[in-house]
């Protein structure tokens, strides 16, 4: 590899890993070399196939030396006594010993690493620390007040360790308007470093919509793991209400829920789930699918489903899935809060949907879903405004500027995030 300026890029998923986070760091991958960086990656080699790609390296590797392994050891003890949630502590050691050949050997000036697990940042701490590199630390999910990282007793350790990385990178990228605008709230000395980059979709690779499927039973699918809470306890209840009142015929829906679910047993969710079973309205698969096959299986539903609301009753970042939902060109139903990110998003976009609040009266959620689904089979078409604003590719340009560095290429980024945020959160 070579053409460009190198960068360290440190991220825990890659692809082909379908776990969340990937895409957008195959993104920042693919693109950075068009706007004159090199990266070398490092990723993680567990649960992903050891896919080659030019300049990506995952560890561990096999065989780790003696002393990794020993660092290893002593990580995981600091992660399982002191750390409540799992940030792959355990990880950093093979991170920051590949990290540093790869910066000794091209003499790499910038790293950037993004998060979650928190890991890829603590890596890049100690390399930016030891060689005296720029760091761009990019945040896909808070580290505080995240409702998945549940134990109150670590609420003061969490501050500390993002008021120490917030201090100590160079610039911030948070994935939200929202998220920016509350670690400015918290660190207002280093407002003018945190930007927005928001999730999008790879324009070279983005989902097609497909011809509409000429059958009677139309079908509105949930694709991608089920977990946080995030339920569709209200929908399924709402079906069932629709059954049993003869609104909805059974031949002529079905509900499809395709991956993994992680949920609490809940007996009345159950129940409901049960009883849609039975009337052959609903049809589950429930492993983690491959990305071309999940695309594949959005585009072949007639509505998509969209889960926004977790179990602390809270929407606080984007679902990835929106994205390739809306490229898909498929009517979206979709449980959020009001006001939240994604139903902004939802609203600006153009694109064909309905919204659901966790306060929506079982009444008015049933009449409004009727209403949607009796519209039939459709193709959604988003407007120019998505198109533009969640290009994958420009977003890659702003994280180049940021790279950089300087106050012309921050204040760039910060007019361009800012574009963004108005748009959607006005």
């Amino acid at each position: 590899m070579d053409g460009g300026d190198p960068v360290l890029f440190i991220t825990h998923p890659f692809v082909p890993s379908p776990f969340s986070g990937s895409a957008r760091s195959w993104r920042f991958y693919k693109y950075l070399p068009r706007f004159g960086w090199t990266p070398w990656v490092v990723s993680c080699s567990a649960n992903t196939a050891r896919v080659p790609y030019p300049g990506v390296y995952r560890v561990p590797e096999e065989n780790p030396s003696r002393r990794l392994r020993f660092e290893e050891y002593l990580a995981g003890r600091v992660q399982r006594y002191l750390f409540p949630v799992n940030d792959a502590f355990e990880w950093v050691p093979y991170a920051v010993s590949r990290g540093s050949e790869l910066i000794e050997r091209h003499r790499i000036a910038c790293v950037i690493s993004t998060s979650p697990p928190l890991a890829a940042h603590y890596a890049a701490a100690w390399l930016a620390g030891r060689y005296g590199l720029r760091w761009v630390a990019d945040f896909r999910d808070p580290v505080l007040d995240n409702p998945f990282r549940k134990r109150k007793w670590f609420y003061p350790y969490e501050r500390w360790i993002e008021s120490g990385l917030v201090q100590r990178a160079d610039a911030i990228i948070a994935n939200t308007g929202d998220l920016q605008a509350a670690l400015q709230r918290r660190y207002p000395r280093h407002a003018g470093k945190i930007s927005v980059i928001w999730n999008g979709f790879d324009p070279e690779e983005r989902v097609r919509p497909k011809p509409l499927a000429e059958r009677k039973q139309r079908v509105l699918a949930h694709v991608g793991e089920i977990y946080g809470g995030r339920k569709p306890s209200a929908l399924v209840a709402c079906l069932n209400r629709l059954l049993d009142s003869g609104r909805l015929d059974p031949e002529s829906f079905r509900l499809d829920l395709v991956g993994e679910s992680a949920l609490a047993p809940d007996p009345a969710y159950d129940r409901d789930l049960a009883s849609l079973r039975a009337r052959g309205c609903l049809r589950e698969t429930r492993k983690r699918m491959p990305k071309p096959e999940a695309d594949a299986l959005m585009t072949e539903a007639d509505y998509l489903l969209l889960l926004d609301v977790n179990e602390s009753g809270r929407s606080i970042q984007v679902p990835a899935k929106l994205f390739d939902y809306i490229c898909a060109g498929r009517p979206i139903v979709a449980f959020s809060n009001a006001g939240s990110p994604a139903s902004r998003i939802l609203e600006a976009s153009g694109a064909d949907h309905c919204c659901f609040t966790p306060d929506t009266p079982a009444g008015e959620l049933d009449r409004e879903l009727l209403r949607f689904l009796e519209r039939g089979a459709r193709t959604s078409h988003a407007n120019d405004w998505f198109w533009s604003t969640f290009d994958g590719c420009e977003h890659v340009r702003l994280v180049a500027a940021l790279l950089r560095g300087g106050v012309e290429q921050q204040e760039a980024v910060g007019c361009a995030a800012g574009r963004v945020g108005n748009a959607v959160l006005e």
